[in-house]
């Protein structure tokens, strides 16, 4: 345990040096080029890095060498066409010989279509020159040592390429999708190459490699080490211009090294020998045209995505005696049964087999004939992508002992009708994302995990009832499930996530349970018809745009919320009125904007902070603000036509520096009322943004007896904490009549 805990320090040290040092050369590379462009030939900064004023930024390394470290945007260097690397930089009167093009230094430069070596580079870095589209010729000097892992890729107009003799090193993945490559010659200096330099090469037919050459060695136009025990590459085009097109593999090989064949869109079978010991990760991924393979008896290790995009395979198998894999109908497992690693060839129904625990990443994905599927009962995980894009799928037998479904396992099968998933601990990420017919879904009291997305645009789920068991739920998980009408939360879920339930167009009512603190940014945004929220006492904040563009009617939040976002209820049209708890401090900007009809708002003591625009576009009548507000946001009554007036309890005005009408209605300060405390009416009148109301009075107690409300009705009753009450009681009341109007009573 000391050991693994050692390492991992170790790691998180070597990334944090590697991630401090790349910043601080781009700090300087900033100053460097304000530097360069106020004058001067090479710019230099302490002697680490420096650039010339075509933009080309050189990092000097301590034992008096320069490496190209990137070519700034905007600057002249970023448009040239041909590129040569000097021998040396001059900088203060000091050369410096350029010896590398260090990783990522001309990364999707599209302009460069010829590159020059100097005769000082010895090394080109990882991803040096990836993407390099317009890049058709490069001139190798002899002493270039090092060419990195992926530094050519997709560089799709680079054709043929004369290496040096003195090259040693050729990195995995180097001139991949570098379409004109029709040969490759392979000087005798190469000590090491990495996986297929040259896959998906579409036009390559051949490797040559120099007779002297001690390493490696081509058999018919493969490549493999010098003891033909590892296959390198097996060119793209290979067989495309001979016959036969079932290619052998020697019997002395052990290793297909990852990627060596991969995408070979001519190759019907692959003989494997036995002897054979490992195929690498994507080795046969993508040969479109493969209709037979069989795994010899001596395989002991396949790597990831071995057997994807294989279309047309109609004949699998692994060969008896085989210690670790068998196959089953198509399907290729452990020798054990306890993981299926792939099913090669789907039928429309599958019966997975008993003893099967778990089923591998992308183990049956875009399986387009697959139908219907069995689980066994002994399966405990779906992994990743494991079903994804199963267009046909339409019915799963789901176990009751599975306990994990993988991100995207079912993602894009757009025929399945149900998931039962009662025995299920935990869904992934976009797990049943984009199941178009999916209606009927259920979860059972051992769910503890929903992943972001899970049932993303799920249109036809009508209903979900949730466990309070969750104890981790990403964001979005329902969102745009349109056709929702019925969601139960159950008794100890802690937060209702961002976005969540976005987008469910006809729900329209929703309980949040007690156990829910936190509701998220956006999680019920955009649910037109949502007309009913009950709020239970425990929550206490609701994020920013909750419950923007619904259709409540009133909203009437617990004494424990103290927090609601930005934007939280607005654009609801339709709300009417809003009660604040009794432990509110803060409304967040635009809270209610757009809120035409809402007449009412009760404020609490209490309250700290109104954020701008809270109420901005709304129907109120009136305004109440207590006298803990300490702060009031820009326009936060702006476009409220019919506010006839503000009263503002605090005894000094708070200090405000934008105005609470805009430019548009500031003829609202001439017409709405202030009124405030008798001892400061003149504190407000002296103060900035207050001064502009021409009518500011002192506002009376307010308190009326109930006898004196008159003929209206009284609709809502609350005590002087907010409580809402089902009668009036003795003492102060505050009560909300039917005619819209808020008012403080005694009930004697």
């Amino acid at each position: 345990m000391c050991t693994f805990v050692s390492v991992i320090k170790n790691l998180i040290n070597l990334l944090t040096n590697l991630i401090f040092t790349r910043m601080k050369q781009l700090y300087a590379t900033i100053a460097v080029v304000a530097a360069a462009l106020t004058g001067g030939s090479v710019t230099a900064l302490a002697a680490q890095q420096q650039v010339t004023p075509e933009g080309f930024v050189y990092n000097i390394s301590d034992a008096g060498t320069a490496s190209l470290f990137t070519i700034l945007p905007g600057m002249p260097g970023a448009s040239v066409t041909e590129l040569t690397i000097p021998d040396v930089i001059n900088c203060n009167g000091v050369d410096y010989p350029v010896t590398a093009l260090e990783a990522n230094c001309l990364k999707n430069h599209a302009s460069v279509q010829k590159l020059v070596l100097g005769k000082n580079v010895t090394e080109i870095g990882d991803y040096a020159l990836q993407g390099c589209s317009s890049l058709s010729e490069v001139q190798f000097d002899d002493a270039l040592k090092t060419i990195g892992n992926m530094s050519f890729y997709q560089c799709t107009s680079l054709g043929n390429l004369t290496f040096n003799e003195g090259l040693e090193t050729i990195g995995s993945y180097t001139f991949w999708q570098n379409q004109p490559v029709k040969s490759v010659y392979i000087p005798a200096s190469v000590k090491k190459i990495g996986a297929n330099p040259w896959g998906e090469c579409s036009a390559m037919e051949k490797v040559e490699v120099d007779p002297a050459n001690t390493s490696y060695v081509v058999i018919d136009g493969v490549l493999f080490d010098i003891n033909v025990e590892t296959l390198i590459c097996l060119p793209c085009a290979k067989y495309f211009i001979e016959t036969g097109m079932v290619y052998t593999v020697p019997s002395t090989v052990k290793v297909l090294l990852n990627n060596c064949m991969r995408a070979n869109p001519f190759m019907i079978e692959y003989v494997l020998p036995e002897g054979l010991e490992t195929i690498g990760a994507q080795a046969f991924l993508g040969c479109s045209n493969l209709t037979k393979l069989n795994i010899p008896s001596t395989v002991t290790s396949i790597g990831n995505d071995v057997f994807l995009l294989l279309p047309k395979l109609t004949s699998f198998s692994v060969a008896e005696g085989n210690k670790k894999y068998r196959s089953e109908n198509g399907m290729f497992l452990t020798a054990d049964n306890s993981e299926l690693i792939y099913c090669l060839i789907a039928s429309p129904d599958v019966v997975i087999p008993e003893g099967v625990k778990s089923i591998k990443a992308k183990s049956f994905q875009q399986k387009s004939a697959l139908v219907n599927v069995t689980m066994p009962s002994t399966l405990q995980s779906v992994g990743a992508n494991s079903f994804t894009g199963c267009e046909n799928l339409e019915k799963v037998t789901f176990n009751a002992g599975l306990q994990t479904i993988g991100d995207n396992a079912f993602a894009n099968c757009k025929k399945l009708v149900g998931a039962d998933l009662t025995g299920v601990r935990t869904i992934g990420a976009q797990a049943f994302a984009q199941c178009d017919m999916l209606t009927d879904v259920k979860f059972g009291p051992m769910l503890l995990s929903l992943g972001r997305l899970a049932f993303n645009n799920c249109w036809n789920i009508r209903s979900i009832e949730l466990p309070g068991t969750i104890a981790m739920f990403g964001t979005g998980v329902f969102s745009n499930c349109q056709r929702m009408t019925t969601i139960k939360l159950g008794e100890g879920l802690s937060e209702i996530p961002e976005g969540c339930f976005t987008t469910n167009l006809l729900l329209e009512e929703i309980t949040i349970p007690s156990s829910v603190k936190k509701i998220g940014r956006d999680a019920f945004n955009y649910n037109v018809n949502l007309k009913r929220v009950t709020f239970n006492e425990g929550l206490r904040s609701i994020g920013g745009g909750a419950f923007t563009t619904c259709d409540l009617l009133k909203v009437e939040l617990p004494s424990t919320v103290t927090e609601i976002g930005d934007l939280s209820f607005s654009n609801n049209v339709n709300m009417e009125s809003f009660v604040a708890g009794s432990n509110l401090k803060t409304i967040g900007s635009g809270a209610f904007v757009n809120n035409v009809l809402l007449q009412s708002a009760a404020l609490n003591d209490g309250l700290e902070s109104i954020g701008a625009d809270a109420f901005s576009g709304t129907g109120l009548t009136e305004v109440v603000i207590p006298a803990s507000v300490k702060s009031i946001g820009k326009n936060v009554f702006d476009l409220c036509d019919e506010l006839a007036f503000i009263e503002d309890r605090a005894e000094t005005p708070q200090t405000l520096t934008e105005d609470i009408f805009s430019g548009d209605s500031s003829t609202s300060y001439d017409y709405v009322e202030l009124r405030v405390p008798a001892a400061s009416v003149e504190a407000y009148k002296a103060a900035d943004i207050w001064s502009k109301f021409s009518n500011i009075v002192p506002l009376s107690s307010g308190v009326e007896d109930i006898e004196s409300i008159g003929e209206v009705r009284i609709t809502d009753i609350y005590d002087i904490n907010g409580v809402r009450l089902d009668s009036p009681a003795p003492g102060l009341n505050i009560i909300r009549t039917s005619d819209g109007k808020v008012r403080k009573v005694m009930v004697r």
